[in-house]
């Protein structure tokens, strides 16, 4: 196996970790509808995934080789992309709100600034697009 070909293992703990995340998400959606947003919609999405994960899990190995490969990597980059916006909606579930005020705060106490503004001075059109 090379490094650009994921072996059977890699890719059936993959589907795993997706299943669970998935799972986990309509789990947090349909116990606590009141405090996930949109919690219909996360719940509706998240299965809709877990069908698809389930489709490519039992149908890609029949697929050819390049085939195949395509499709496990571009479910791969469907999925995180998919998980990226949904943890989104379970972001406030256990606290209400944002901290933003108070960490500042807490850097400026501890730092005498705010360190977002005295990063300010390094900012570079080639750092930014570097970093991006």
């Amino acid at each position: 196996m090379t490094a650009s070909q994921p072996t059977s293992r890699h890719f059936r703990a993959t589907v795993l970790l997706a299943i669970a995340m998935l799972t986990v998400l309509a789990l947090l959606a349909l116990l606590f509808p009141s405090r996930v947003d949109h919690a219909g919609s996360l719940l509706r999405n998240s299965a809709i995934a877990l069908v698809l994960v389930g489709l490519v899990a039992t149908f890609s190995g029949r697929l050819p080789a390049r085939l195949r490969v395509a499709v496990r990597a571009g479910g791969g980059i469907a999925m995180v992309s998919f998980l990226f916006g949904a943890i989104s909606g379970v972001q406030h579930l256990i606290f209400a709100g944002w901290f933003d005020d108070a960490l500042i705060r807490f850097e400026t106490t501890f730092t005498g600034i705010e360190l977002s503004h005295w990063l300010e001075q390094f900012i570079h059109p080639a750092l930014t697009e570097w970093m991006m």
